[in-house]
């Protein structure tokens, strides 16, 4: 006599793919290995795998690597010129052109290279998730071409309300810039510094459903 049993379904993970992007000083493993941190939880919370994707900026910083340099003093938000800015860019294009990214996050100085390559129109295919932009502050040399945009994508712009590399006003001139530009910002404040939130707390789990609402 047949027998009917129930069977457990198990589906597979629906996977994103996600190019990263390093702050100043950092190298794309040591990146990597921050953002393992958020693909384990969207994996055991929400069936959603991160495939990642890091680039290591080319100019030599410390003991990692920065994506521009600039004279001892400056800062992002006060430089006039990105030096090493183009090599940078293209190999952000370049993996962007080979891959059709779902979403790109960037901390610190990687947030602002983004930044900047949104504000000079450079990038071929939007990620459908949008962008993540980490400590991101004001890209001082592209001003004029951030402050005309006209753009309409999805950004969340994580900030430390004790960030003092690049103060949460460098954050909140961002995201008027790209409010203005038609963009759908959504801001996530933290009681933290400079840092990629990594503890499984609020501000995490709000950035974790971001990620999944935007699917």
């Amino acid at each position: 006599m047949a027998t009917s049993s129930q069977e457990e379904v198990t589906s597979s993970p629906e996977t994103l793919r996600v190019l990263i992007l390093h702050g100043s000083g950092g190298t794309a493993d040591g990146f990597t290995d921050t953002m393992e941190i958020w693909r384990t939880a969207l994996t055991e919370s929400n069936s959603i795998d991160l495939e990642l994707t890091a680039i290591q900026a080319p100019a030599p910083k410390g003991d990692g690597y920065a994506w521009w340099s600039m004279p001892d003093g400056v800062r992002s938000f006060t430089a006039e010129r990105y030096d090493g800015f183009e090599e940078s860019a293209s190999a952000v294009l370049k993996a962007m052109q080979e891959c059709d990214f779902d979403l790109v996050v960037g901390h610190s100085q990687g947030a602002i290279l983004t930044t900047a390559l949104l504000a000079l129109n450079k990038i071929p295919r939007h990620p459908p998730r949008g962008y993540i932009l980490n400590g991101v502050a004001w890209p001082n040399p592209y001003t004029k071409e951030l402050e005309s945009l006209q753009l309409q994508e999805s950004v969340l712009m994580i900030v430390g309300a004790t960030d003092e590399m690049n103060p949460p006003k460098q954050a909140m001139r961002v995201k008027s810039a790209l409010q203005q530009a038609g963009c759908l910002v959504t801001v996530v404040n933290h009681s933290g510094g400079h840092s990629v939130p990594v503890d499984m707390n609020e501000t995490l789990e709000t950035i974790l459903q971001w990620i999944v609402g935007k699917g």
